[in-house]
């Protein structure tokens, strides 16, 4: 299989993960997730929220089964997002979309640490 196939298929696993969720909460820019070519579908089960917009209220309010914000945010990153999900006793799973890593256990431990109830994975999409 080629690369480009490869990207493919990674691609298409995550969107099939997302499109199995109902109300996606998603951590970051809706911006910039449509401008690296995430999530360009409909969205009408998604929600979008900067993570100072996290509250206790707003979880319970669109209930999200699933959370996915990138490793690296602007303003943010995993283990930030890991930790406010923690204070907010959040119970559904937090991914974090990311391209090629060397360590992925390093992260894994470093948010266990940080949430150790948190079901938390990384999901890993090659980049061109």
């Amino acid at each position: 299989m080629t690369g480009s196939a490869q990207r493919r298929e990674k691609i298409q696993a995550v969107d099939d993960l997302i499109a199995q969720q109902s109300n996606t909460l998603i951590v970051g820019s809706l911006d910039r997730w449509q401008a690296e070519g995430r999530l360009t579908d409909e969205l009408d089960e998604f929600y979008f929220a900067e993570l100072a917009s996290l509250t206790g209220e707003f979880l319970n309010a669109i209930r999200p089964q699933i959370v996915l914000s990138p490793l690296f945010a602007d303003n943010f990153d995993a283990s930030d997002v890991a930790q406010t999900l923690h204070m907010l006793n959040f119970e559904g799973r937090y991914r974090v979309i990311t391209g090629r890593l060397p360590n992925t256990g390093m992260i894994k431990a470093e948010v266990a640490n940080i949430a150790p109830a948190l079901d938390f994975d990384i999901l890993v999409v090659p980049t061109k």
